[in-house]
């Protein structure tokens, strides 16, 4: 014989309530965590320390120091670095090398593109650029002044064996055992008395100008140095250094100039 169930009006009803109450803050939770945010917050790039004017944004840098937070939707314009993730969902960091700060940024701002400089240091890798030092020995002559981000342009010169002793006798000296090595501390700058001519057969953007400290030489004191060029690295397109390497290996060397 079946067991009726006995209808007890004050049970229901405290079901009732309880439901009442669990639905709306249920409901309350998932607007507050999830509709919310996606309505009033947007994610933005950012940094986790100051970034000091003139900071070159490089993909060591970046690496370090770059992070992804939610700010509201009215702090964030459409000027704002916004994040991009690769199919693994890590952070695509490649669309802020390159840039340079033209101001102080402070820890957790967002970063706007009117934050930066012209950014001609922007390594476009798609098409295979990249950022390579000239060696020593392919220069001849190239001004002092010149500094980062200067365009510049290489100008092929025929050398002969005397220029090449010299040269030899310029960039090398005799260490404390009377071996002969290479004086870093010597600049490339201006070794001989030559002047350009013809045309140019590449051109570039400096993308770091080095003393022999391997210290970024700089147009005014602060952190970096004032002294002589040591080392020039450039962003290598349109295939510069392959053009450099077969003129070098049919005995020019180059004089760089910048405009």
């Amino acid at each position: 014989m079946k067991r009726k169930l006995k209808y007890d009006p004050n049970k229901v009803w405290l079901i009732v309530y309880i439901l009442a109450l669990i639905i709306p803050l249920g409901a309350l939770v998932v607007v507050q965590k999830y509709v919310v945010p996606s309505m009033t917050y947007e994610k933005a790039i950012t940094f986790n320390v100051d970034i000091p004017e003139n900071t070159l944004l490089t993909n060591e840098y970046l690496i370090e120091n770059i992070v992804v937070r939610d700010y509201l939707k009215s702090n964030v314009s459409q000027d704002v670095f916004k994040p991009v993730y690769f199919d693994d969902g890590t952070l695509d960091i490649s669309l802020l090398v390159g840039y340079e700060t033209k101001n102080f940024i402070p820890q957790g701002a967002p970063l706007h593109h009117s934050y930066f400089g012209d950014p001609k240091l922007v390594l476009n890798q798609s098409e295979g650029e990249s950022v390579a030092a000239i060696p020593r020995e392919y220069i001849i002559s190239a001004p002092g002044s010149m500094r980062k981000k200067d365009e510049v342009l290489f100008y092929p010169v025929m050398v002969d064996k005397e220029i090449l002793k010299a040269e030899q006798n310029q960039t090398e000296s005799l260490n404390e055992d009377g071996i002969s090595e290479v004086n870093k501390n010597v600049p490339l700058m201006d070794n001989y008395n030559v002047v350009p001519s013809g045309d140019p057969i590449g051109e570039s953007v400096v993308y770091s100008i080095k003393d022999g400290q391997n210290r970024e030489v700089l147009s005014t004191k602060g952190e970096g140095s004032t002294g002589n060029i040591a080392s020039i690295e450039v962003v290598n397109r349109d295939n510069l250094m392959g053009v450099l390497a077969d003129y070098y290996n049919k005995g020019y060397k180059f004089i760089i100039c910048y405009r």
